[in-house]
């Protein structure tokens, strides 16, 4: 009988071994599916050697060999040993680890004694032997070998190799959570995942990579969790090597020991950061790294054993020059070198498309599911405190910054980091079942989700791995069975097409048909012989063959390189060039009757197992008239060869359906349809910007509580950007297309729920009204004063060009009218037919909204957005000038009124000048000359030391006179400020962000307000609107964004440092407001980044400097008003800076000295004195932001002046690569920083003079308390010398007004908007200079009749031609500047400007057309006319005096144009592109004769 003490429970060690027995079966049996699944048809390819790599990796063995003798000495010679492979094949940049163990393997197997194995092996259907009696040698009876034939064995040992991955899998999965069912569900995950399946198919490196990765991890995670004696570190370091000799990518898995070491001496490095370290710490930390060393020594040894071959002769360390050669070579393909393989790549989005790639077919949805939630969950583990998750953490990160960042990231080369993060998926998955299980009670619905959302995950898994299998390895080739179905079924004698980078077919097999390369791809792009090498070759073929998407797919993807390509495919498939298809092959993932689309793949994802195959066959529409037709050589001459680094944004080029739209889309009668008198034009665009304001100023008064009244004139600007961005946005993104209605319902929205809020809420709009109607009455009082002081302006000179003085009107006039008149976006180029506008553009479609909603003209709609850009920019400057004073009220400070702080700031923003134009009055009397020929155009250009001309600017030869060794001041920089910005009336997007500049800093103003207040909402609301409004400046004028970006993360770091609160808890919001600002910025450009292409990003050391004078006398005005204010201010804060932060005081103090002599000595006085500024403006943002009490307006200040100084200080030292000399650097730049120190010099004068004018009765005044005396009298005088000064600042805008009115062709035209009032026959005469350095004179009122034919009477924007000359700012590109159509091209210096990386394309044109016109050839006409697809022929003012007298016979002459408009002399040609497509050409003769 039993004791009553025993039980039946067994024993703790037997239940630990039962389960341990169990885990060891089920591991076995995943590791036999593991195996199963990768060994499944391994001859996939009937050893025809498919795989491309694969065949390179055979042709590398066919050559390796062993040497004769074992000498060391020449064994490890890279340049004598025959086992090195670069001997034989350059650019193998493959380690030679796996490649030796597949010949190893095929070598011991073709011995007699291995012949039981081959025999086993080939048992279970990897078909290795043949069926050859057993007396025949083993080699006859092999299928492999150890040269070329090595490929059977080569997979074999993938697979074999993936599958100890999954055990290694299974072992890293419980180490990191200590469970056993994780590392069975990570294996069962690992292996069905559907990239190693594939590669294990696949002679090569990347399973091995992955296998010693994975056992690194594993390794170091032991390590990190205190687990792993010597056996561990040697083990870890042994993987680590191997990972990299296997492949050089495996460098990456050296991660995992790094991110261990952290942690084993994680808790030393945190008490480093103690003010006293305790002792022993830094002897803890040394034997802690120790081991590490050592590992990494290790690591290096097992690389130099595996891989000898990168290394010099011997034993060095040294890597030799083959290795470096390949390594050059793999950083040119990973870049987007031109390389045919890389073409895929092109277009696609670094870091998102190869990861899309990973998680929707290499790990597929179910896994890739599970993979997101489990890396989550390892950060999350991660920062919770159990650091060892950093391990396989800190690996898949540098994997991805190795591989994702890169240009040629294709799926595989992430494929070492799939077992990892299968680790961290099971793990996820096994934590989510049982939160589920342990929900279940209280949340039953929630836990059913989860164990729903789990089941699938794996079931999706199991279904995508099974599927990929039994369709992809389950059937015949693709291309196998189209090679079998064409022996079958084609005529012998046919003539079948095959591709230079593709394989023809049938493939491995005998057959008598005839061959012709179609060469579509090479290392070129489209040119006129390679297409009629084309046409030629599809004379000649019966059927054409495609194996795969590596063309059709690949080439589209850069039509501006492949134009001609793109057609051909396109008529090919579509049946219209005279070819049907009659087959197609196709592998898809299948099972259970569900066929699984992967067509969308990358490439590499299908072209090795699982291609398309189609088969056309010829048919009796073909011929070679219609094929030259449709295919039209010529056109290739306009092809860019963009090589797939350049060949972003399709080269800034049209994509085909882009380019049909916007040449059929809207016409400029119908865009510009109301022509009212100028009066009318500027009452209905003055209601309709109060319209859109009021549908926004309710609402923004409402969020900002005091400061209601001193916002309102932002929601001008604003309004704008909620009127102009939703339509950009819809027709960018491409979901409709631009359109006068969809204008009306964006207003119609804006104005319909402006109105039900008002409704609701019109008590307290009321309320809003009479607190704040004495700044709301000031703004709008700012805003209509100065818009129609600029409507005087305009109305007085509207005219948009000027021989000498119109700027760059003309260009900015064709791109409103081209942005105005696009159909799509982005907007087409119309000086580069065919091309997109590779500019910011965004400041001229927020203009032309309105415009396009009224129908106004372009040029009225152009001075109206003069008028429009300064008052915005006035009422901007006023609202955030006056924002501040009323920030500063709350508080002890006692500034002027808001209203006259916002008037101050308007004054010395918009309206003064600097004080050259006072410096050119005293110059003038001493020289005795009258003030009325003061030179209005100087002061823009304050650097005296070279004559700036305009026109030198067309030389390409040219190069300032000035830099240099020495620095030599140089007078190419211009220096505009805002009042001659205006005056000059300019429509730049310089001039056009200046409204959305300020506007976008009194954002900043409300998010430090509400982050010092700890307002979390708000913060959140304002910094995703602060990431939307960075991104809406970049597209308006690139260069403010820089400035701006660093004043938004500025903004959000300082109004944290503000708040109060834990420092946590402040620092996780200031980084979660970043990352949102960051991304808001992202997505809201998104469509743009897609379509804009910058060259030249960078910046240089500048060789040039600026004069000392000329910086005070641009400067000088802010430099008293900003140096007063931080002397009085941080003299305010002396106590605490001399006491508690003496030593940061010192710093900066020592700080400024160095930096002044520094500076001085290597840049120049001006940098010098500006970092003495800087030092000072950090100095009191400090002081302010450490005090007691921070004031939200004086930390903005100082932040201003602090910014504005920094700009100053880089101008001087560093110069933009693509500007002229500093031409735009200085302008640019300077311009932003008249912009802060207006606003800061604002509110710096009226908080130290309204002291002095306001004085409530029983407050004590300044001389009443300590120090007053003294500090009264420096107010007043700084009060006196601010009025000096701002007198000899509005000398300018006194003495500019009258002559710039009159730089005018015709000065008593008017008072109009229109731009062209000027422009009639007989008015004005002027020389012009044609490419070739000759001079005419023409009459432009001659071209009016023309241009107005052509506004009248031509549908959609189809492409003109017109002559092009030799020096820009003439009257060249008149026609497509005001007719709104792409002309082949405008002003040749913008375009090189605009198209850097492809300005010989400009430089092509321009001969081209010069050509054009001066051509005695037919054949060269219609060959022009075809290539540039023209509709028009302009036969103008211009054209008449550079073109040949016999060109414009032959034009006369042509069949194919036709005289619509005037006569040969003076007329328009239309060209009929029916006749002109079939006219006769010799080339077609050719081809057809041979």
């Amino acid at each position: 009988m039993a004791s009553p003490l025993t039980t039946n429970t067994p024993p703790a060690s037997v239940e630990r071994r039962r389960h341990g027995s169990r885990t060891r079966w089920i591991l076995a049996a995943i590791l036999l599916l593991a195996f199963v699944l990768r060994a499944w048809n391994l001859d996939w390819d009937r050893g025809t050697h498919l795989q491309p790599d694969e065949r390179f990796w055979s042709d590398v063995a066919a050559n390796v060999e062993n040497p004769d003798e074992w000498r060391w000495s020449e064994v490890l010679d890279p340049e004598k040993s025959t086992l090195n492979p670069r001997v034989y094949k350059p650019n193998y940049v493959y380690g030679t680890l796996p490649l030796w163990a597949s010949e190893a393997a095929a070598g011991v197997l073709m011995t007699d004694t291995m012949s039981w194995a081959v025999g086993m092996i080939d048992s279970v259907g990897i078909d290795v032997a043949r069926n050859e009696p057993a007396a025949e040698p083993i080699g006859n009876r092999l299928r492999f070998n150890t040269g070329y034939d090595v490929t059977i064995i080569g997979r074999l040992m993938s697979a074999l190799i993936d599958t100890m991955t999954v055990a290694a899998v299974f072992f890293l999965a419980r180490e990191l959570t200590d469970d056993r069912k994780v590392g069975l569900l990570a294996a069962l995950l690992q292996s069905l995942t559907v990239l190693h399946i594939q590669y294990a198919h696949f002679l090569g490196s990347e399973p091995w990579v992955a296998f010693f990765v994975t056992c690194g991890v594993w390794g170091s995670v032991r390590l990190a969790r205190h687990r792993g004696g010597w056996r561990t570190r040697v083990f870890t370091a042994v993987a680590i090597g191997l990972a990299i000799a296997s492949k050089l990518s495996g460098v990456a898995a050296v991660a995992a020991p790094f991110a261990a070491s952290m942690v084993v001496i994680g808790p030393e490095l945190g008490l480093l950061a103690k003010s006293r370290i305790p002792p022993g710490v830094l002897g803890r930390m040394g034997r802690s790294i120790e081991p590490y060393l050592v590992m990494a020594l290790l690591a290096v040894v097992a690389y130099r054993i595996a891989q000898p071959y990168d290394f010099q002769a011997g034993l060095s360390l040294v890597f030799n020059d083959r290795f470096t050669q390949d390594i050059d070579y793999l950083s040119d393909i990973n870049q987007g070198g031109n390389w045919p393989w890389v073409q895929p790549l092109v277009g696609r989005t670094p870091l998102i498309h190869p990861l899309t790639q990973m998680f929707l077919w290499g790990m597929g949805p179910g896994l890739g599911f599970a993979a997101f939630f489990g890396l989550l969950r390892a950060g999350r583990r991660f920062v919770r405190g159990e650091r060892y998750w950093a391990v396989p953490l800190a690996v898949i990160g540098s994997y991805f910054l190795l591989v994702s960042l890169q240009f040629y990231a294709i799926v595989r080369y992430l494929q070492p980091t799939y077992p990892i993060i299968t680790a961290l998926s099971a793990a996820g998955l096994i934590a989510a079942w049982r939160a589920a299980v342990a929900l279940a009670p209280a949340r039953a619905t929630l836990a059913r989700a989860i164990k729903v959302a789990v089941v699938v995950s794996i079931g999706a898994t199991v279904f995508w791995a099974l599927a990929f299998v039994n369709g992809v390895y389950g059937n015949t080739n693709a291309r196998l069975a189209a090679g079998d179905w064409m022996l079958d079924n084609l005529p012998a004698e046919s003539v079948v097409s095959q591709q230079a980078w593709d394989d023809g077919l049938p493939w491995g097999q005998a057959s008598d048909f005839g061959r012709v390369t179609l060469e579509s791809f090479s290392f070129g792009g489209d040119s006129p012989e390679r297409i009629e090498l084309l046409i030629s070759g599809l004379d000649q073929v019966d059927y054409v063959i495609e194996t795969s998407n590596k063309f059709y797919d690949s080439l589209p993807r850069t039509p501006a390189r492949f134009p001609q390509m793109t057609e051909y495919y396109d008529t090919l498939f579509d049946g219209s060039l005279g070819f049907e298809l009659v087959k197609t092959f196709q592998n898809q993932p299948s099972l259970l009757g569900i066929t699984i689309d992967d067509t969308s793949a990358e490439e590499a994802f299908t072209l090795y197992d699982h291609p398309t195959v189609f088969i056309w066959r010829k048919t009796e529409l073909f011929s070679v008239e219609r094929a030259f037709a449709l295919l039209n050589p010529d056109r290739a001459r306009t092809a860019i060869n963009a090589e797939p680094r350049d060949a972003f944004a399709n080269a800034s080029m049209l994509r085909p359906d882009e380019y049909e739209t916007q040449q059929s889309g809207s016409s400029f009668s119908d865009v510009h349809s109301f022509d009212p008198s100028s009066p009318v034009a500027v009452g209905l665009w003055f209601v309709l910007l109060q319209v859109v304001s009021l549908t926004v100023a309710p609402t923004l008064m409402r969020y900002a509580g005091r400061a209601g009244g001193a916002v309102y004139g932002l929601s001008k600007p604003l309004s704008l950007v909620v009127f102009s961005l939703p339509v950009w946005l819809l027709v960018s993104s491409g979901v409709v297309n631009m359109s006068r209605q969809l204008v009306w319902l964006v207003l119609l929205l804006m104005v319909g729920i402006a109105a039900c809020l008002a409704h609701s809420r019109r008590r307290e709009i009321r309320d809003l009204w009479t607190a704040h109607k004495r700044t709301i009455i000031a703004a709008e009082a700012v805003f209509i004063a100065v818009f129609l002081f600029v409507i005087w302006l305009r109305a007085n000179n509207p005219d948009v060009w000027h021989p000498w003085r119109g700027g760059e009107k003309p260009m900015e006039l064709a791109y409103l009218t081209a942005v105005t008149g696009s159909t799509t976006l982005p907007p087409f180029d119309p000086w580069f037919a065919g091309g997109t506008l590779n500019y910011y553009y965004m400041g001229w479609f927020v203009l032309a909204v309105p415009i396009r909603l009224l129908g106004f003209g372009p040029d009225v709609g152009f001075n109206l957005g003069v008028a429009t850009y300064a008052a915005l920019a006035a009422v901007t400057v006023f609202s955030t000038s006056a924002m501040l004073v009323e920030l500063a009220r709350r508080r002890s400070d006692k500034p002027l009124s808001p209203e006259a702080t916002g008037l101050f700031a308007t004054l010395i923003f918009l309206v003064i000048g600097n004080l050259d134009g006072f410096r050119q009055v005293i110059n003038r009397l001493r020289s005795g000359l009258p003030l009325s020929e003061f030179d209005w155009w100087d002061p823009s250009r304050v650097n005296k030391s070279v004559i700036w001309d305009v026109n030198r600017l067309s030389d390409p030869l040219f190069t300032p006179t000035c830099g240099g060794p020495d620095l030599t001041p140089c007078g190419f920089e211009v220096t505009e400020f805002p009042s001659f910005t205006v005056l000059f009336a300019d429509l730049h997007p310089h001039f056009m962000a200046m409204p959305f500049f300020g506007l976008g800093l009194a954002g900043c103003i409300a998010f430090i307000e509400r982050a010092r207040q700890g307002k979390a909402i708000s913060t959140w609301v304002l910094a995703f609107g602060l990431g939307i409004g960075s991104g809406f400046m970049r597209m308006v004028h690139t260069w403010d964004m820089p400035t701006f970006v660093v004043f938004v993360v500025g903004s959000i770091v300082l109004g944290w440092t503000m708040a109060r609160g834990p420092v946590w808890w402040r620092a996780r919001f200031a980084v979660g407001q970043l990352v949102l600002a960051g991304v808001a910025h992202m997505a809201v450009t998104a469509p743009y980044r897609a379509n804009n292409q910058v060259a030249e990003s960078g910046f240089s050391r500048s060789e040039s400097v600026t004069n000392l004078d000329d910086w005070l006398t641009h400067w000088g005005l802010f430099l008293f008003i900003g140096v007063s204010f931080m002397g009085v201010r941080v003299w305010g804060h002396r106590d605490r800076l001399t006491t508690e932060a003496a030593a940061i005081t010192m710093v900066i103090a020592g700080a400024a000295a160095l930096g002044f002599a520094g500076l001085g000595i290597s840049v120049g006085s001006v940098a010098a004195m500006s970092f003495v500024g800087l030092m000072a403006a950090l100095l009191l943002l400090f002081a302010e932001v450490a005090g007691p009490r921070p004031s939200t307006p004086h930390v903005f200040v100082a932040a201003c002046l602090a910014l504005g100084f920094v700009v100053l200080v880089g101008v001087e030292t560093f110069t933009q690569d693509a500007d002229v000399a500093r031409l735009n650097t200085v302008f640019k730049f300077w311009l932003q920083v008249w912009h802060l120190f207006a606003i800061a010099g604002a509110f710096g004068a009226s908080w130290l003079v309204g002291p002095l004018l306001h004085r409530p009765t029983g407050e004590a005044s300044d001389e009443q308390m300590p120090e007053a005396p003294r500090l009264g009298v420096a107010r007043r005088w700084f009060g006196g010398g601010v009025v000096v000064l701002l007198l000899a600042s509005l000398v300018y805008p006194a003495l500019s007004i009258s002559p710039r009115q009159a730089n005018r062709i015709d000065t008593t035209l008017g008072p109009s908007l229109d731009g062209d009032l000027w422009l009639e026959p007989g008015r004005y005469s002027f020389g012009i200079r044609d490419v070739n350095g000759n001079d005419a004179v023409v009459d432009p009122g001659q071209d009016r009749a023309i241009i107005e034919w052509l506004q009248t009477n031509v549908q959609g924007r189809p492409t003109i031609v017109e002559a092009v000359g030799g020096s820009e700012y003439q009257w060249w590109g008149r026609i497509s500047i005001h007719a709104g159509l792409p002309t082949v091209l405008g002003w040749r210096w913008h375009q090189s400007q605009q198209r850097t990386l492809f300005d010989y394309e400009v430089n092509d044109r321009k001969r081209e057309v010069a050509e054009f016109y001066t051509t005695e050839s037919p054949e060269v006409i219609d060959s022009f006319l075809r290539a540039f697809d023209v509709s028009y022929v302009i036969v103008g003012s211009l054209e008449r005096a550079v073109a040949n007298p016999r060109t414009l016979e032959l034009f006369a002459e042509n069949p194919s144009l036709r005289l619509v408009f005037g006569n040969e002399q003076l007329g328009i040609y239309a060209v009929d592109k029916q006749m002109l497509a079939y006219a006769p050409r010799a080339v077609l003769t050719a081809v057809a004769d041979g």
